[in-house]
């Protein structure tokens, strides 16, 4: 994962802070390079320009929902969203991550709908606490390294990295 972008999406606020916290500091600890808002330089481009551009840097895209679904601008989606369809639309790794401590009457509806639309195609873990959210975040980037693993291939005395493609 060394300097490997990472972006960490979810709503900017005082219920998420924790849990973003406590995730860009263990990407930090593995090396990642952790993309989100709070890491983003001022630039001359618009706000969404920087963070979709973020998205575009990064190869997994961390999902991060509590109970708000975010402010909706004219488009009518919110930020949060319109990070996830850019990392879908760029077929980049997304994990979902929501709180098991609220109930869905205490989300937003709009995250209820949206939420049962990526369960649809998405896996999701649960957290309820920064540390435990790290626990899951670190489980799953384990699997990704573990999926990424480099190939071998030897034939006769030669061995060399490679890929396999298996063709019907």
């Amino acid at each position: 994962m060394h300097d490997r972008g990472i972006f960490v999406s979810s709503p900017s606020d005082a219920e998420m802070q924790p849990f973003r916290d406590r995730v860009r500091a263990g990407l930090l600890s593995w090396g990642a390079r952790p993309e989100m808002w709070e890491q983003l330089a001022p630039r001359d481009a618009a706000p969404e320009r920087a963070y979709l551009d973020g998205v575009d840097r990064s190869s997994v895209l961390f999902l991060l929902l509590g109970s708000r679904y975010g402010v909706a601008d004219d488009t009518g989606y919110s930020p949060t969203h319109k990070e996830s369809n850019r990392a879908k639309q760029r077929q980049i790794t997304r994990l979902l991550f929501t709180r098991c401590d609220l109930l869905p009457s205490a989300r937003d509806g709009r995250l209820n709908d949206w939420l049962s639309s990526l369960y649809a195609e998405l896996s999701g873990g649960k957290f309820s606490e920064p540390d435990g959210l790290w626990s899951r975040v670190e489980m799953r980037l384990r699997e990704i390294a573990a999926e990424e693993q480099q190939f071998w291939i030897k034939l006769g005395s030669f061995v060399f990295p490679g890929n396999v493609q298996q063709r019907r």
